[in-house]
């Protein structure tokens, strides 16, 4: 069987068509993770992290909470870790999070800390202030 030059010109045509809408993203799936805006943010703080220092707070976060088995004190300091932030570093922190776990099961900050069970009145009192503060800004 022969393809005429039309046939050809048509498969290359839609061939480069294809790659040009792969390009822009057009058989991209929907992202699990989602973006807080800036405009939550309550106590009119700027960001001060940088994208670097907002990725590795997330990860350790991330790291304290699916750890914390062994101890009490590491999900502490791990919650303690994002109380300690201003609004802005904090949405920062969370979009980053949401940038590098996109297709994990616990793919937002608030999702992994809500998996977490708290059985102690110190630790259950800081997720839930987290959670609060979570809500106030959007995460």
């Amino acid at each position: 069987m022969k393809l005429t030059k039309i046939e050809i010109g048509l498969i290359i045509a839609a061939a480069v068509l294809f790659a040009y809408a792969y390009s822009q993203g057009v058989f991209a799936g929907p992202e699990k993770g989602y973006q807080t805006s800036q405009g939550n943010v309550t106590d009119g703080s700027t960001p001060t992290v940088d994208d670097n220092t907002a990725k590795n707070r997330a990860r350790a976060f991330r790291n304290a909470m699916l750890d914390n088995s062994v101890s009490t004190e590491i999900f502490k300091e791990g919650v303690n870790s994002l109380l300690s932030l201003s609004d802005a570093d904090l949405i920062a922190v969370s979009n980053a999070y949401n940038k590098m776990f996109v297709n994990e099961e616990y793919n937002t900050l608030r999702s992994v800390l809500v998996q977490e069970w708290v059985i102690y009145t110190t630790t259950s009192a800081l997720k839930k202030q987290l959670l609060e503060r979570f809500t106030k800004i959007g995460i």
